[in-house]
């Protein structure tokens, strides 16, 4: 296996704004770090579940992936413009009270199945680099953990970063999330044109 494209492809995925960074910067900035915190739980016990499902299925879904990538841009498109929609409608620190804190957690572990970015992830980083190159039980279980982990490690950086810009959020918090509303928009619009292709 090349470790250098396979850290690299994992750091990159892992660290670069998503669904999971993002949400976890936005529960942190507008309640606190142990609300991102509490979300990133989520993400983790998800994290754990869907890579076991892509390690199961990698071989068949991978085969499968021309013929569904349709189904998955529509499915992406729909819930990048659905995050965009919810960041626009919201206000910066307007005082709302976050869900009860089990929610945020279940929040975390239900949107790694529709997080397009992370099923990719787990789909490629297991047919392309893991399944080809060991077979062992022992170091698949290793590789299952390493990934199950980083992932969710990374967006637990990003509820720091929006804890500790707390009131660089409240200040700029429109400016802010209209440039994240125009990326997600730009991001479907992509994903789109892709399926025409």
């Amino acid at each position: 296996m090349n470790y250098i494209a396979f850290f690299s492809f994992v750091f990159v995925t892992s660290i670069t704004p998503g669904p999971n960074n993002m949400t976890a910067m936005a529960y942190a900035s507008k309640y606190g770090f142990r609300k991102g915190a509490l979300f990133v739980l989520g993400c983790l016990i998800g994290f754990f579940c869907l890579m076991l499902c892509c390690a199961a299925f990698s071989s068949i879904l991978y085969e499968a992936l021309p013929s569904i990538k349709p189904f998955f841009l529509a499915g992406g498109t729909c819930y990048m413009l659905y995050l965009a929609w919810l960041i626009w409608r919201d206000k910066p620190h307007d005082g709302k009270i976050p869900a009860k804190e089990s929610r945020i957690v279940l929040y975390g572990i239900l949107l790694q199945f529709i997080n397009i970015k992370v099923i990719i992830y787990a789909i490629t980083v297991w047919s392309t680099f893991i399944l080809p190159h060991y077979n062992k039980i022992s170091e698949l279980a290793g590789w299952y953990v390493f990934l199950s982990c980083f992932g969710p490690l990374c967006a637990l950086f990003w509820a720091g970063v929006g804890a500790s810009f707390d009131k660089l959020f409240g200040k700029y918090g429109k400016i802010i999330n209209a440039v994240m509303v125009f990326g997600l928009v730009y991001c479907a619009v992509t994903m789109v044109l892709d399926m025409f292709r």
